[in-house]
């Protein structure tokens, strides 16, 4: 088989040992998926089986690198391998992440009508303090992240293959890994949605691909990356579907960015952010009626899930800004909004990696967000009358008790992320070290 001809066939490979490769790159990465679902995964399962996947796309690509499929998984791989490193890199700056919940609880007090003018003003010195603290936090946005870039680059290299799905899947993917490269990609990310390569499958062309695939041979119709090749009629209605599917997640990825966009930009020029946003959160009623009439019930669990996390996300990053919160909607209450959203993903889709990534942040910023509110609380009481102060006390304790909570659920979420370490031998010497 000629090298144009594989080019045009996503399911081709050069030889039986590029297939391999390929196979035993995409059975690691089964291996990982499968010990990352489980409700305590082991670290050091996680670590072997995605660096199994690497070495063995890795090397498929460099051996193959015209072969379509393992340039696809390896981007994948890469770009999941960059989660990794962000939940370490998240850990090393845990307390100024504590301090960016600080910084947006002063910040909050510090436009609150209902406390003095001497109180705000030492809640916006005390913001300003929290701000620098937090600084390393705030920096990872604008980290390079090469992973990220390298995968890019595979995923961008497909924008150019003739199979039409296999184009929309990258193009996908790439406009993904531009909106969590920061918030100076994310025209980019707009940029591959909207393009030539990226636009819905036609009926026409559906057909066209759907008549081709079928006279492939079926040994990767379990991948489920919307590349079906069993020429029945449950395969192409299983394909519509997808297809279906795959729209919505375009559209819902392009409100997304559209309102991220927005929501950096009004701190810089006035803008109709809240009308892009309400059109972003309509997506989830598109969605609820679009699939309302498919009977598989994960497709569904998976695109509300997907669109939650996306809302939750936009939440998120709306209480990092001060132009889009006010003492009717501060940046604490953008944070319940976010937390909400993801926890109802994660109830649709469990341990997923995405929600619990930033469940687990926006847990650890509440805690300091309830730190700062104990503090003030304190504050209160070195003044309060003594009718007043067991009231005080009360709701002191009770933020006390809350911020541990949120502390803890984050914890919880990083080290289920990261996996369980190896126990600890019970003697020092049972390794010969002694």
């Amino acid at each position: 088989m000629d090298a144009n001809l594989r080019r045009e066939d996503p399911l081709s490979f050069s030889d039986e040992e590029s297939f391999g490769l390929f196979m035993e790159g995409l059975r690691a990465l089964q291996l990982y998926e499968d010990e990352a679902s489980k409700e305590h995964p082991k670290r050091w399962n996680l670590e072997r089986w995605m660096q199994d996947a690497l070495d063995c796309l890795r090397d498929c690509v460099s051996q193959y690198f015209v072969d379509l499929l393992p340039r696809f998984y390896l981007g994948v791989v890469l770009s999941m391998r960059n989660q990794e490193i962000y939940v370490m890199r998240l850990q090393q700056v845990s307390s100024a992440c504590v301090a960016a919940g600080q910084y947006l609880a002063y910040r909050d007090m510090s436009h609150d009508p209902e406390l003095s003018s001497q109180e705000r003003e030492f809640a916006g010195e005390r913001a300003a303090e929290e701000s620098e603290i937090a600084r390393p936090y705030w920096d990872l946005a604008h980290r390079p992240w090469p992973l990220l870039k390298e995968a890019s680059d595979f995923f961008q290299s497909l924008l150019s293959a003739s199979n039409i799905r296999l184009q929309r899947v990258a193009a996908y993917n790439l406009a993904q890994i531009y909106g969590r490269r920061g918030p100076d990609f994310l025209e980019q990310g707009i940029k591959v949605l909207d393009a030539p390569e990226a636009k819905p499958i036609s009926k026409s062309a559906h057909n066209e691909a759907h008549a081709t695939t079928a006279k492939r041979s079926n040994f990767l119709n379990s991948l489920n990356v919307l590349l079906s090749s069993t020429p029945d009629q449950q395969s192409e209605l299983r394909e519509r579907i997808e297809d279906t599917a795959l729209d919505l997640q375009f559209d819902s990825l392009r409100e997304s960015l559209n309102v991220r966009v927005a929501a950096r930009d009004t701190a810089y020029a006035p803008n109709n952010f809240k009308e892009i946003y309400s059109k972003f959160a309509a997506m989830g009623d598109r969605i609820e009626m679009a699939m309302s009439g498919i009977d598989d019930f994960a497709f569904k669990r998976d695109l509300q899930a997907d669109f939650l996390t996306k809302l939750a996300y936009v939440d998120y990053e709306r209480a990092l800004n001060p132009a889009l919160t006010s003492p009717s909607l501060t940046a604490t209450d953008c944070l319940d909004q976010s937390a909400k959203s993801f926890l109802t993903a994660l109830e649709l889709k469990q341990h997923w990696n995405p929600a619990q990534i930033y469940l687990a942040t926006v847990r650890r910023i509440q805690s300091g967000v309830l730190e700062a509110r104990s503090q003030h609380a304190d504050r209160q009481l070195l003044t309060a009358n003594s009718d007043y102060r067991p009231i005080l006390e009360r709701e002191r304790n009770n933020i006390h008790q809350l911020q541990k909570q949120m502390a803890r659920e984050a914890d919880e979420l990083f080290t289920n992320l990261q996996g369980s370490p190896i126990p600890v031998a019970a003697s020092p010497n049972s390794f010969g070290d002694g």
